[in-house]
């Protein structure tokens, strides 16, 4: 009687089984399929919104140190 339950349910696939299952099932190729249907920017826009990030990342930097240093020297102040 034991060895017909155990006949009866499947064994369930470990992790490495299910990850080959994805991969055999075209995962990498889908993956592609999609990256395929985005729109790029063109090399203009690109290097335009690189430059946009360089610019704003600088700007923000500035204004970061300009705070630190002004609550620095308030700071200073009380401890003095």
């Amino acid at each position: 009687m034991r060895q017909a339950n155990a006949a009866a349910t499947p064994a369930r696939p470990g992790k490495i089984s299910l990850l080959s299952e994805r991969i055999n099932t075209g995962f990498f190729r889908d993956a592609f399929g999609e990256l395929r249907k985005v729109t790029w920017p063109t090399r203009p826009q690109a290097t335009n919104l690189t430059a946009l990030v360089i610019g704003v990342t600088f700007a923000v930097g500035l204004i970061l140190g300009a705070f630190d240093y002004v609550f620095e020297k308030i700071f200073g102040l009380f401890v003095s």
